[in-house]
C-alpha cells in the first residue's frame, strides 16, 4: 500500500462509496 502511495505514477482517486469517508480525517484534504 505504501509503495503505491508514493508511485508517481498511481494516479489518486477518491473512493467511490462516500460513506467511508464520513470518519476520515482527510476528508477536508478532497473536499468530501
Amino acid at each position: 500500500m505504501l509503495e503505491e502511495m508514493y508511485d508517481p505514477n498511481v494516479p489518486f482517486t477518491q473512493a467511490k462509496d462516500e460513506t467511508v469517508c464520513k470518519y476520515c480525517s482527510y476528508r477536508e484534504v478532497c473536499y468530501r
